[in-house]
């Protein structure tokens, strides 16, 4: 990802990122973010990216220090340079949105695309709280369409939390490994069709299930191969 970090660095930094004291740190962190009005568009790459950038577009000279303010204004900026107030553009449409389908909901309460179109919603809207409440009514109806489980830790992991699947150690480990093998699937569909960044994105999938059953080295390994990527 970045020429100057030494993968053993890199290696530290993932382990890092799996121990108690970062979920700590990381809940603080969200708590503060919850609270922007303004949305940062800084990508994977982090400030350090919108930096990089910065100098490829000759908004700053090669060497010049980075100054902290046009830094963040940078990272406000849409596509076309704006700086778009997410909380009075979006929020209202979200909104109707959930609103619109909870009404529909009230005709169909087992309503499995329903449920879904709102759990998308509401994780959009950064409702997780209520996005989880939608997963556990979906697992309910659907108790053998894992994903629903898995995007469940997925969005508790987000949220700085931990979740214990609510089935036995081999039960969970099997179906993990059917879900890693669709993924592996549609991950070599993106490959023939050259799109590395769902490639990317597959991958890094993968590595959050990996963690998730404790298989800690082979996270480690496709962590190491998004660097080198």
């Amino acid at each position: 990802m970045y020429d100057f970090i030494e993968l053993s660095d890199w290696q530290s930094f993932v382990i890092s990122r799996l121990i108690t004291e970062w979920q700590e740190i990381h809940e603080v962190q969200k708590e503060r973010q919850s609270k922007c009005k303004f949305y940062h568009r800084t990508g994977r790459k982090g400030y350090l990216g919108v930096a990089e950038d910065l100098h490829e577009k000759n908004v700053l000279e090669k060497g010049e220090e980075v100054d902290r303010a046009l830094l963040w204004k940078y990272a406000c900026e849409d596509k076309i340079g704006k700086i778009v107030d997410e909380e009075s553009t979006d929020s209202v449409t979200i909104e109707e949105k959930d609103r619109l389908i909870e009404e529909q909901l009230t005709q169909d309460h087992n309503d499995v695309e329903g449920l879904r179109s709102l759990m998308e919603v509401r994780i959009k809207a950064h409702k997780l709280t209520e996005a989880i409440q939608v997963l556990d009514r979906l697992i309910e109806l659907e108790p053998e369409e894992y994903e629903c489980q898995l995007l469940k830790a997925n969005v508790h992991s987000y949220m700085g939390l931990s979740w214990s699947f609510d089935v036995s150690v081999s039960q969970s480990a099997e179906k993990l490994e059917n879900v890693v093998k669709r993924v592996e699937e549609a991950m070599e569909g993106c490959k023939k069709q050259e799109n590395k960044s769902d490639v990317r994105d597959f991958k890094l999938l993968i590595a959050q299930i990996r963690v998730m059953d404790s298989n800690y080295s082979e996270a480690l390994k496709l962590y190491q191969e998004l660097v080198r990527e």
